[in-house]
């Protein structure tokens, strides 16, 4: 929203390890920051990595097209 002094932008993550980096790279002043602690969770946090080893980028977009589809698939909405 824009107020004639500038704009408001409001960013909201599920996780976000280096909130005070992007809020500096926004020019955001640490009294406007709200960064909330893992506890605060609705819903526990998981993680899951997949690697990849090709070293071009279309070869490794290809193949990452449908494992990382298969994975949103199995993951969503808490199914695991």
């Amino acid at each position: 929203q824009t107020d004639g002094e500038g704009m408001r932008i409001v960013g909201l993550s599920s996780s976000l390890a280096n909130a005070r980096d992007v809020a500096e790279w926004f020019g955001v002043p640490s009294k406007s920051l709200f960064n909330f602690s893992p506890k605060v969770r609705p819903w526990p946090l998981e993680i899951y990595f997949q690697s990849f080893d090709q070293n071009n980028f279309s070869a490794r977009l290809l193949a990452m097209a449908k494992p990382v589809y298969n994975a949103v698939v199995k993951h969503r909405d808490g199914k695991s």
